[in-house]
């Protein structure tokens, strides 16, 4: 499954394993250095993964196969849920029990076994879901939401798809479709339901209706 963002891309192979190439600058390749690649090159880490992605603002996060989270490039705005920039896979403290995460420009959101999403990173449009636009490098619960499905971060923006295939979006509306100029400001800083359509399956073959 490849993953990728602005300058860099990363391959999860069936194995669990990952490899990556592109540019290098704040250690988002994860190689213990900050050199670029040009081809792909295996990121060495104790762990197996399950799911990953990379954020444009120089940055990965993954999912492990034992529901711990890693990331690894800059936490210029507590992105990969670390105090300070790393380059090479690091646990996310405190984390257990997720499935998946995504990664927008600068935020990111994991979905856990219980249907929770944890947010953390830039919230400068309300992103992260938690009712004010203040960063957190620490994953925090969308305590709004339950029963999520399925999690996708936007460059500012966030959407989930709750049990009862209802999309949720947050953060900057301007690209979510979620918007009304008259009656709701450009920034949701909680995840405000989609009144004018709704997802009827998760599978490849969604059927959407208004």
């Amino acid at each position: 499954m490849p993953a990728a963002n602005c300058t860099h891309t990363v391959i999860l192979t069936d194995e669990g394993t990952l490899s990556c190439c592109g540019r290098n600058s704040c250690g988002e390749l994860g190689t213990s250095d900050n050199l670029e690649r040009t081809s792909f090159t295996p990121i060495r880490s104790p762990v197996k993964f399950t799911s990953v992605s990379c954020g444009a603002n120089c940055f990965t996060v993954a999912c492990a196969e034992d529901g711990t989270l890693w990331a690894w490039g800059s936490s210029q705005n507590g992105q990969t849920g670390l105090p300070t920039n790393v380059n090479k896979p690091t646990k996310i403290p405190n984390t257990r029990n997720f499935l998946s995460v995504s990664s927008g420009c600068g935020h990111s959101v994991a979905l856990d076994s219980s249907g929770f999403a944890w947010s953390f990173g830039d919230n400068s449009h309300g992103q992260l879901g938690l009712n004010h636009k203040s960063p957190t490098n620490v994953p925090t619960r969308i305590s709004s939401l339950s029963e999520i499905q399925m999690i996708s971060c936007g460059g500012y923006f966030t959407l989930l798809l709750d049990s009862n295939h209802r999309v949720w979006s947050c953060g900057d509306n301007l690209y979510t479709g979620n918007w009304d100029w008259k009656i709701i400001p450009s920034d949701n800083l909680y995840p405000r339901k989609f009144s004018h359509w709704k997802i009827f399956s998760s599978s490849p073959r969604d059927r959407v209706t208004s």
